[in-house]
């Protein structure tokens, strides 16, 4: 079964709902304190009924969280709609904060010959509420574990999926991120191997918010870039500098290259 979208899912429950009311809902969930569509007082208490019995209040069901011997690294592997399973993870930082490693698909279509994921192949694209909803997790755990200092500072698309393969999701990701929460876009990394269409498309979207790009190339030596990612080139960082380039005139500060 396909995941539906949670705002999505409302407004077809309320079609003649106000606007204010999807910004109200979109606010109260990144509250780590709320756990029921019952505590967003905000919202009338017909409404709260109707959302209880149809919609999840989140989009993931965590069922393990795994912990490093130092207490500095967290896994938690989730289900998805459907079934199957992805994982984030949430890491301390040099600044003794935290960044949580978020996924965008389930499985990988770019058969990177090191990578787990690639092997499984692609399942499908995350929608944006179950991009958004790791990080939800995340600042749920924290709240619920007072002995741990509670601030999330860093976000990186750098679990499973190729994040520029589910661009407007991603898209949708990052500026609910930026809009929700009190981290910046300089504080929010999208690693990729190099999907060009999409590279070319950032430098002109609008609506894509200039957070930073790490590009994964494995290897400046061509011939060795493309047996170690094992996948079609000629829409990758490697046909020719020109993207390279274009993005490094537009956002200089925020264009990593990753050996």
């Amino acid at each position: 079964m396909a995941y539906q979208n949670r705002a999505e899912h409302i407004k077809q429950l309320f079609p003649d709902m106000q606007n204010f009311r999807l910004k109200q809902i979109e606010t109260a969930l990144f509250d780590p304190y709320i756990r029921s569509w019952d505590q967003i007082s905000t919202l009338p208490v017909a409404m709260r009924e109707i959302l209880n019995r149809d919609v999840p209040l989140i989009s993931l069901s965590t069922k393990k969280i795994l912990t490093d011997k130092s207490g500095e690294t967290f896994k938690a592997i989730v289900e998805v709609e459907g079934g199957k399973y992805i994982e984030t993870v949430l890491m301390k930082n040099r600044k003794e904060q935290w960044s949580v490693c978020v996924s965008t698909q389930v499985g990988c279509a770019m058969a990177c010959a090191f990578c787990a994921t690639g092997k499984m192949g692609l399942t499908r694209n995350l929608d944006t509420d179950e991009i958004v909803d790791q990080i939800r997790i995340w600042q749920q755990y924290l709240h619920d574990h007072p002995d741990i200092k509670s601030r999330i500072s860093n976000v990186v698309y750098m679990g499973m999926g190729e994040p520029l393969s589910n661009y407007e999701n991603v898209k949708a990701s990052l500026n609910t991120i930026l809009t929700q929460t009190d981290i910046g876009k300089t504080h929010i990394t999208i690693s990729t191997v190099g999907v060009l269409p999409r590279l070319e498309q950032i430098l002109t979207d609008t609506d894509w918010p200039h957070v930073r790009m790490a590009i994964s190339l494995h290897s400046a030596d061509t011939k060795i870039r493309n047996h170690t990612l094992n996948f079609c080139q000629p829409w990758m960082i490697g046909r020719d500098d020109t993207s390279k380039n274009s993005a490094i005139d537009v956002i200089p500060s925020r264009l990593n290259m990753l050996c």
